[in-house]
């Protein structure tokens, strides 16, 4: 099967970003997680783009995102967080505060080592000034 024409290929493909900001959620969603992969690293030029799509959907990407927050790439998980999870829509921090806390309250070594404890504090924040309607 072929990837999809709004996956990027390598971290500076902005034709693929062109057309996954006109991509609608039911074609995204069957490839969330290869499109968190570009989440990896901030400071590729795709990764903004990518947020600017994905933060526009719903609770579908929360198994996604819970996925990345429960292995192993700490780096990752700092730039999801810090990224995306501050900009996602309120119910799917909802749907990974689980995580979050988790991450806060027990954080492995690695994980206080990449300060991925403190974006989660930020985004648990966030979460706690949202308004109680976020559904």
């Amino acid at each position: 099967m072929n990837k999809p024409s709004f996956i990027p290929s390598d971290k500076h493909d902005m034709k693929a970003c062109s057309i996954l900001s006109e991509t609608t959620d039911e074609e995204v969603e069957p490839h969330l997680h290869e499109l968190l992969e570009w989440l990896q690293d901030s400071n590729w030029p795709v990764a903004a783009h990518v947020i600017n799509r994905l933060q526009r959907t719903g609770s579908e990407l929360a198994p996604a995102i819970i996925e990345v927050l429960k292995g192993e790439d700490q780096t990752w998980k700092y730039y999801l967080l810090s990224g995306l999870m501050l900009r996602c829509k309120p119910l799917v921090r909802e749907l990974c505060m689980n995580e979050v806390v988790r991450i806060i309250n027990s954080p492995s070594i690695e994980e206080k080592f990449e300060e991925v404890d403190l974006v989660a504090g930020e985004v648990l924040v966030m979460y706690k000034n949202e308004p109680n309607d976020k559904f």
